[in-house]
């Protein structure tokens, strides 16, 4: 009996301070990731540029320097025989996050002296920096000439690197660099997304920035930077929209350029050629743009088929949009049958390409061209495609491709395109 006694309250003591190191093991993360969160604050206060140092880390008394008092208490918890605390030393610059690792630290003291008699620590790491998506990266690449590389990095600086014989990189020059330089923009505006053409026009690159203002670089000679000039800028310039207009993404065409603004219109300048700015004008004898005009597109209501998407794609002829509800309609160049309807000669005006998002029929889900085709898959499942097929890239069961011989080939001009095999 008294030996079942004897190890029943050794068991128990082992549970109970099981439980108890689970406790002030809990107290301790809590505590580090106080410390992250401080971190994160103190870094988006300052552009994602560390404030503090090793020397003087952050903890729950000090400011963002870590020198300065902030008139808080040392402890995060002060009560009984328990004080909780955190220190943040300076984090690592990753280049794109700053990597960041809080301490947590948990004392209990002794009452009768009130001095630590025991220590728990907890070590909790997170990265903080610019989310990173599509439209934080942007790839570039002119024809024959080179590539180029831009993103927003962790503190919030948009830096580029490689060609930039358009002035492209935005840095003041048009001299190519292997060294990350600066997209210079106005001194007051973050950048919030960057855009421009890696299929063959990547002959300018544009900023949104946090405030809605788009800004841009590189190639104006058709005025697709939209400013009123035809004067090519290393510098980015303002794209000139409608009062009251904010930017909500870019997509651009190289000689063409087109702002979805968050009102669901899309703006347009550059080129007239081919019918590509789809303002519904002559193209014959047309004028160039540099300054804005509106698509026209369906007057934005409460119809979700007539509030674009951000899918919009273009590569120097054709130009696609991708309704909210699952409309598609294309404008430009159509030599090739790529606006699938039945014809090749181009428009200015934009036309709906089949009959996806129609009442009963399938919504189209992804649009994507090469400029002289177009592929859409739609909420069924389904591949179209229409447009040049000299090498079979419609993937249609029935084709012509290119026949050497002969020299030429049977382009697909469908109306409705063709259904792609899928492997």
């Amino acid at each position: 009996m008294l030996m079942v006694l004897v190890t029943a309250v050794t068991a128990t003591e082992s549970v109970n301070s099981a439980l108890d190191r689970q406790y002030y093991d809990q107290l301790a993360r809590e505590a580090a990731e106080s410390g992250i969160a401080f971190a994160q604050y103190c870094l988006e206060s300052n552009g994602y540029t560390p404030s503090w140092t090793s020397s003087y880390p952050l903890r729950p008394d000090k400011d963002c320097t870590g020198v300065n008092n902030n008139g808080a208490s040392e402890w995060i918890v002060n009560q009984g025989n328990i004080q909780t605390t955190f220190s943040v030393p300076a984090p690592t610059n990753q280049n794109v996050t700053q990597l960041v690792v809080a301490t947590g630290t948990v004392q209990r003291l002794r009452p009768s002296t009130g001095q630590p008699w025991r220590t728990y620590t907890y070590s909790s790491s997170a990265q903080i920096g610019v989310n990173l998506d599509l439209n934080t990266v942007a790839f570039g690449y002119v024809g024959g000439s080179g590539a180029y590389f831009a993103t927003i990095a962790a503190d919030g600086t948009l830096r580029a690197v490689g060609y930039n014989g358009q002035g492209q990189l935005g840095n003041g020059t048009t001299t190519n660099t292997l060294t990350p330089t600066t997209y210079l923009l106005n001194g007051t505006d973050k950048p919030a997304s960057v855009y421009t053409n890696f299929l063959s026009g990547g002959l300018n690159t544009f900023v949104v920035t946090d405030k809605g203002t788009v800004y841009g670089a590189g190639d104006n000679a058709h005025g697709q930077l939209g400013d009123g000039t035809t004067t090519n800028r290393s510098q980015a310039v303002q794209f000139n929209l409608p009062a009251a207009a904010i930017g909500k993404s870019v997509a651009v065409g190289g000689y063409d350029t087109f702002i979805l603004t968050t009102n669901n219109n899309i703006y347009t300048t550059g080129m007239c050629a081919n019918g590509l700015l789809g303002y519904n004008y002559t193209i014959s004898g047309c004028t160039d743009q540099p300054l804005y005009k509106r698509v026209s597109l369906p007057t934005p209501t409460s119809d979700p088929n007539t509030q674009p998407t951000t899918n919009i794609t273009t590569d120097n002829h054709t130009v696609y949009v991708r309704m909210q509800g699952g409309k598609v309609y294309g404008w430009g160049g159509n030599f090739a049958g790529q606006l699938a309807n039945n014809s090749t000669a181009d428009v200015s005006n934009p036309i709906q390409i089949g009959t996806f998002g129609n009442v009963g029929q399938p919504q189209a889900t992804q649009v994507f061209t090469d400029g002289s085709s177009v592929w859409i898959v739609d909420s069924a499942g389904n591949v179209w495609g229409a447009g040049k097929n000299q090498y079979g890239q419609l993937g249609g069961k029935n084709i012509s491709i290119y026949n050497p011989q002969a020299g030429n080939c049977l382009d697909n001009k469908s109306a409705d395109g063709v259904t792609l095999q899928l492997a």
